[in-house]
Protein backbone atom coordinates (compact mmCIF):
# COMPACT_ATOMS: atom_id res chain seq x y z
CA UNK A 1 0.00 0.00 0.00
CA UNK A 2 1.57 3.24 -1.09
CA UNK A 3 1.52 6.18 1.25
CA UNK A 4 -0.52 9.00 -0.19
CA UNK A 5 -0.45 12.53 1.16
CA UNK A 6 -4.10 13.03 0.24
CA UNK A 7 -5.50 13.51 3.76
CA UNK A 8 -4.50 16.39 6.05
CA UNK A 9 -3.63 14.20 9.02
CA UNK A 10 -1.08 12.31 6.90
CA UNK A 11 0.83 15.45 5.89
CA UNK A 12 3.97 16.24 7.85
CA UNK A 13 4.84 19.85 8.65
CA UNK A 14 8.57 20.62 8.69
CA UNK A 15 10.09 21.47 12.08
CA UNK A 16 10.90 25.03 11.04
CA UNK A 17 7.24 25.72 10.18
CA UNK A 18 6.10 24.20 13.48
CA UNK A 19 8.35 26.55 15.41
CA UNK A 20 7.36 29.50 13.24
CA UNK A 21 3.66 28.88 13.91
CA UNK A 22 4.30 28.55 17.64
CA UNK A 23 6.38 31.75 17.80
CA UNK A 24 3.87 33.73 15.70
CA UNK A 25 0.96 32.67 17.92
CA UNK A 26 2.92 33.60 21.04
CA UNK A 27 3.96 36.98 19.64
CA UNK A 28 0.37 37.63 18.56
CA UNK A 29 -0.90 36.93 22.07
CA UNK A 30 1.76 39.12 23.68
CA UNK A 31 1.10 41.86 21.12
CA UNK A 32 -2.63 41.75 21.85
CA UNK A 33 -1.91 42.11 25.57
CA UNK A 34 0.39 45.09 25.00
CA UNK A 35 -2.17 46.73 22.70
CA UNK A 36 -4.93 46.36 25.27
CA UNK A 37 -2.63 47.56 28.06
CA UNK A 38 -1.85 50.81 26.28
CA UNK A 39 -5.28 51.51 24.75
CA UNK A 40 -7.58 50.86 27.72
CA UNK A 41 -7.45 53.72 30.20
CA UNK A 42 -7.62 53.36 33.95
CA UNK A 43 -10.92 54.26 35.54
CA UNK A 44 -11.12 56.95 38.20
CA UNK A 45 -10.43 55.76 41.72
CA UNK A 46 -13.18 57.15 43.91
CA UNK A 47 -12.42 55.19 47.06
CA UNK A 48 -10.47 56.33 50.06
CA UNK A 49 -10.42 53.91 52.96
CA UNK A 50 -8.03 55.98 55.07
CA UNK A 51 -6.82 54.11 58.11
CA UNK A 52 -8.97 51.09 58.96
CA UNK A 53 -8.71 49.53 62.40
CA UNK A 54 -7.71 45.90 62.14
CA UNK A 55 -7.72 45.04 65.83
CA UNK A 56 -11.03 43.55 67.03
CA UNK A 57 -10.79 45.46 70.30
CA UNK A 58 -10.97 48.76 68.45
CA UNK A 59 -14.37 47.92 67.01
CA UNK A 60 -17.44 49.45 68.63
CA UNK A 61 -18.99 45.98 68.66
CA UNK A 62 -16.01 44.46 70.47
CA UNK A 63 -17.35 45.58 73.86
CA UNK A 64 -20.97 46.52 73.16
CA UNK A 65 -23.75 44.54 71.55
CA UNK A 66 -24.80 45.70 68.09
CA UNK A 67 -27.97 47.78 67.92
CA UNK A 68 -31.16 45.79 67.70
CA UNK A 69 -32.68 45.91 64.26
CA UNK A 70 -36.28 45.51 63.28
CA UNK A 71 -37.45 42.61 61.19
CA UNK A 72 -37.18 43.31 57.50
CA UNK A 73 -40.47 44.02 55.73
CA UNK A 74 -42.24 41.02 54.27
CA UNK A 75 -41.52 40.75 50.55
CA UNK A 76 -44.02 38.05 49.66
CA UNK A 77 -47.58 38.43 50.90
CA UNK A 78 -49.07 35.66 52.99
CA UNK A 79 -50.98 33.05 51.06
CA UNK A 80 -54.74 33.22 51.48
CA UNK A 81 -55.89 30.54 53.89
CA UNK A 82 -52.39 29.78 55.11
CA UNK A 83 -51.95 29.33 58.82
CA UNK A 84 -48.77 28.73 60.78
CA UNK A 85 -48.17 25.35 62.41
CA UNK A 86 -48.88 25.15 66.08
CA UNK A 87 -46.15 23.69 68.32
CA UNK A 88 -48.08 20.44 68.88
CA UNK A 89 -48.50 19.98 65.12
CA UNK A 90 -44.79 20.50 64.62
CA UNK A 91 -43.93 17.79 67.13
CA UNK A 92 -46.32 15.35 65.37
CA UNK A 93 -44.65 16.04 62.02
CA UNK A 94 -41.18 15.58 63.54
CA UNK A 95 -42.22 12.17 64.85
CA UNK A 96 -43.30 11.12 61.37
CA UNK A 97 -39.86 11.91 60.01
Amino acid sequence: MSESKWFGEEKIIPDAWSWAILVLLSLGLVGWGVLVYYTVEDGPRAWDYRKLPDIPGESAYGTHLPPRTLQPPRQIPKLPGARPLQPEEMSIQEKRL
